[in-house]
């Protein structure tokens, strides 16, 4: 049929992608400055397709390698094509693909291109049931016909799967310094996350604390505000890099703000994540620390997420880091201690939703099953953050939403401005 015939017209006349950068040289022709000198294959590696439209990386003059910046190609530099153009063809096509292709990139981002190719239509098989025209990749095909009445069918399509995506994970600890820490964290991932989102663990720089606690720095307000530039180092290496989010997995997400006015990936902070989440589980919520000096902080930020109305108090657990730790091991004791502590939560605050603070105690829980305490919910910080983080990235590739840009506390002056001051206080020293 047409629809048919046109998926496998465009299948076949725009894959595979090939790419060349066109070069100058000074002119030898009377009333020319430049001259095009040759062209050169742009590697698969340099392009980029998170910001949902094809860019292509940059190389740094001096060092010759990628220095993380992204360009939209521009048809005066940038050729895509088939194949035709590189000094060893590959057969493949034609000036008319490549124009084509061209055409494509410059007018489509990747969601129209989602939109049109697939869900395909189907065409009678040989055996008389349904078959996929060209399908593409190791897409599955689809059941047989749904039955609509008698003698009528609905023909089948092949459902648009997720696009894969990779988020940038971060800690508040050095992850080097806690052994079995990071594998309990990509366990805890794989079972929440499609099997097609891959999460990359990133923590503080090796040496950013003296032992292998964070709370002796972060429970004190000025080394807490300073050791959170490392969270806007590593938002915007994430972007750099083509992450499609940064998830803060941390409570206090600190620099959240600040973070979001830097970069166009979604950012997700896991405290502002739990607090609104718990909203949805219940009335009011009870937040369990065990760094209790930071007890005035999250009140801050509660105020901040306009959700006072809704907490029924922070409070310490009455357990330990380094209690917690070693739990990992031998959880019992530790989860014991939790209950009995969110029972007393439960009842002197009315709290009906338990948000378990830091992440060691949050995923403590999780990996061992404890999402309630009798009839009350304990919310999953740590699944629900990096949750967030792919339903945010699906939300952007679907509909283009991304943060605000207005206002204070939403918008820089410049990337430019922001790298200029980073260098002359020196808070761009830590690299990721």
């Amino acid at each position: 049929d047409f629809m048919g015939l046109c998926a496998d017209l465009l299948w076949g006349a725009i894959w595979p992608l090939a790419m060349v950068e066109r070069t100058y040289k000074p002119a030898e022709v009377p009333g020319l400055v430049y001259d095009w000198a040759d062209i050169v294959p742009v590697p698969d590696y340099l392009f980029r397709w998170s910001m949902g439209y094809l860019e292509v990386g940059e190389i740094n003059p001096q060092s010759r390698k990628p220095d993380g910046k992204f360009l939209r190609p521009d048809a005066g530099r940038y050729i895509t094509h088939r194949g035709h153009l590189l000094k060893t063809p590959d057969n493949w096509g034609g000036p008319m693909r490549s124009l084509l292709w061209w055409f494509f990139f410059k007018v489509m981002d990747r969601e129209w291109w989602a939109g049109t190719i697939r869900p395909l239509p189907l065409r009678e098989g040989a055996g008389g049931r349904d078959e996929a025209a060209q399908v593409p990749g190791d897409l599955p095909l689809p059941p047989p016909p749904l039955p609509r009445g008698e003698g009528e069918t609905i023909r089948g399509v092949i459902r648009s799967p997720p696009m894969a995506m990779r988020i940038w994970h971060q800690s508040f600890t050095v992850l080097e310094d806690l052994p079995g820490y990071p594998e309990a964290i990509a366990a805890h991932a794989k079972k929440v996350l499609r099997p097609d989102t891959e999460v990359v663990l990133h923590g503080q720089a090796p040496g950013t604390y003296p032992t292998n606690y964070p709370g002796n720095d972060i429970g004190y307000a000025y080394t807490y505000w300073v050791h959170g530039h490392q969270w806007i180092n590593a938002g915007r290496a994430a972007e750099a890099q083509g992450f499609d989010a940064y998830a803060m997995c941390t409570l206090p997400n600190p620099m959240l703000r600040e973070a979001r006015s830097l970069i166009d990936i979604p950012v997700i902070g896991m405290g502002e994540t739990c607090c609104h989440l718990a909203t949805m589980f219940g009335q009011r919520f009870a937040i369990m620390l065990f760094i209790d000096r930071m007890i005035p902080l999250y009140q801050e930020q509660i105020r901040t997420y306009g959700l006072s109305d809704r907490c029924a108090g922070v409070v310490a657990s009455g357990l330990q880091f380094g209690g917690v730790l070693e739990a990992y091991t031998n959880p019992d004791k530790a989860i014991e201690q939790f209950q009995e502590a969110a029972r007393r939560v439960i009842k002197e605050t009315g709290a009906d939703v338990i948000i378990p603070g830091e992440v060691p105690l949050n995923l403590l829980m999780a990996r061992n099953g404890i999402t309630r305490v009798d009839d009350v919910p304990i919310i999953d910080g740590l699944g629900s953050t990096l949750k967030m983080a792919e339903m945010m990235v699906d939300l952007q590739r679907a509909t283009g939403i991304k943060h605000s840009r207005h206002g204070f506390f939403n918008s820089i002056s410049s990337q430019e401005r922001v790298d200029q001051v980073g260098a002359f206080y020196g808070v761009d020293r830590v690299k990721f």
